[in-house]
């Protein structure tokens, strides 16, 4: 997990909290505080601590998601690593379900998501492919995994060199890396975390800095065989399109079009 300065205290408390009321507990928690917290969220991650046994890795400064990610996965040493956002509620189930495909060898895996949006009593349902082969399909129009229920190999992600600093996109440019090989993926049907959504998230997505990590995102795929030159650059233009319109378009459409209730 990784938090930063504008991270909410009483999501982040609520996210740990689900991580230890978990039926499987994991062997170790690694929080990277990426840059100075704020006061508040100090006080909170100090009063957590003397509650559960978790580490913590602190950044001089405020790095960027990617490179936190990167500097926290040096310091991990299991075979798998299960990624958990500093505002999202992890269900009571899901380290146990995902200790099972563990088990069965998978290099990645993930699950549906639900976001809520507590202002506008909303709660929908972001599905996801379940097979490889129709992940590998869904990837050259969109991210086929929900990053905060993922599990991945460590060594697979370090050899590759970890997650590309892509904006906004560094978990979509690391599973296209990752899909460029011939690894066992698959996702869950079923929602394993409850996450904090709300317009927030949609006005994060918007601007000229998404078109540019677009870019990013078709070259990789691209360089990785899992699009064409044609369809790349069909599925910029729309992308692309969509991502300078202003934040309440973009939320119609992502809610009309690319979510279930």
């Amino acid at each position: 997990m990784s938090i930063y300065f504008k991270a909410d205290p009483d999501l982040f408390k609520k996210a740990i909290e689900s991580i230890y009321s978990n039926s499987l507990l994991p062997d170790r928690v690694l929080i990277v505080l990426d840059g100075p917290l704020s006061p508040r969220l100090e006080l909170t991650l100090n009063s957590l601590s003397s509650i559960y046994k978790f580490d913590t890795l602190s950044l001089n400064k405020n790095y960027g998601l990617a490179t936190a990610l990167n500097l926290g996965l040096h310091q991990v040493e299991t075979e798998y690593v299960i990624r958990a956002d500093g505002d999202d509620i992890n269900l009571p189930h899901r380290f146990k379900i995902q200790a099972n495909l563990m088990n069965e060898d998978f290099d990645l895996f993930g699950s549906f998501i639900e976001e809520v949006d507590i202002k506008s009593n909303t709660n929908i349902i972001k599905r996801v492919p379940l097979t490889k082969e129709k992940i590998k399909k869904f990837i050259s129009f969109r991210n086929p995994f929900n990053h905060m229920t993922t599990c991945f190999k460590t060594e697979i992600v370090k050899k590759i060199g970890g997650y590309p600093k892509v904006f906004l996109k560094e978990d979509y440019a690391l599973w296209i890396k990752l899909l460029g090989r011939n690894l066992k993926v698959k996702n869950i049907d079923e929602v394993l975390v409850r996450v904090s959504a709300g317009n927030e998230m949609f006005e994060r997505r918007r601007g000229i800095k998404s078109v540019i990590s677009e870019i990013e995102i078709q070259k990789l795929l691209l360089e990785n065989k899992l699009t064409n030159p044609f369809k790349s650059l069909m599925v910029f233009c729309f992308r692309s399109a969509i991502l300078i319109l202003p934040s309440k378009l973009i939320k119609f459409f992502y809610l009309s079009f690319l979510r279930n209730k």
